[in-house]
């Protein structure tokens, strides 16, 4: 399977994302043992330096993290060394050690839009994971320091589950808010 990043544009437009995103983990075509978790959220490039960098990832109860599903460009390849203030939280989690590790779900920053990910219920390796309750993660850097994570958690098993997920900004400036807006998932399970 490969990521697809739609757009509010138009079919043409997704298609065109899959043929030129970067490749991604194989998956079953009704994902992995459970199902999927699609996230979406609505876009909204800002026109400044140092912003427009997002990361969407998936974590246990814990917090540990089970598979990191996108990174802006940027970040992915070194930004989260050469400028830690983008995507902190992300790196603080991940740890990267190096870009090369992160090819595999890196992208371009997105174009506005509605923009979905889907996570297969698998973890970094594949593996299928059990039954539970999963945090899901967007996080988005708005301007230099200023930074959106937005979380909530999906419930995924044998019934289909929804929600929404809630912001907190580093910053009180809140002029860059509309970077990212109504992050949400939906839980469809295997057929």
């Amino acid at each position: 399977m490969r990521h697809i990043a739609y757009t509010s544009c138009s079919v043409i437009a997704a298609l065109c994302a899959f043929f030129t995103a970067p490749a991604f983990a194989q998956s079953g075509a009704a994902g992995g043992a459970l199902g999927r978790v699609s996230i979406s959220f609505s876009f909204n490039r800002q026109n400044v330096i140092a912003s427009n960098q997002v990361a969407v990832w998936i974590e246990n109860e814990s917090g540990a993290i089970i598979k990191t599903l996108y990174i802006s460009r940027f970040t992915g390849k070194g930004g989260f060394s050469n400028r830690p203030d983008s995507l902190s939280a992300w790196a603080a989690k991940a740890k990267p050690s190096s870009s090369a590790e992160l090819d595999a779900f890196t992208g371009a920053t997105p174009k506005n839009g509605s923009l979905t990910y889907v996570w297969d219920c698998t973890d970094a390796r594949g593996n299928p994971v059990p039954a539970g309750t999963y945090r899901y993660c967007v996080e988005g850097t708005l301007y230099w320091k200023s930074n959106a994570l937005f979380t909530g958690s999906v419930s995924v098993g044998k019934n289909a589950a929804s929600s929404r997920a809630a912001a907190v900004y580093s910053s009180d400036d809140p002029a860059r808010r509309d970077m990212l807006r109504q992050v949400q998932a939906v839980f469809t399970p295997k057929e």
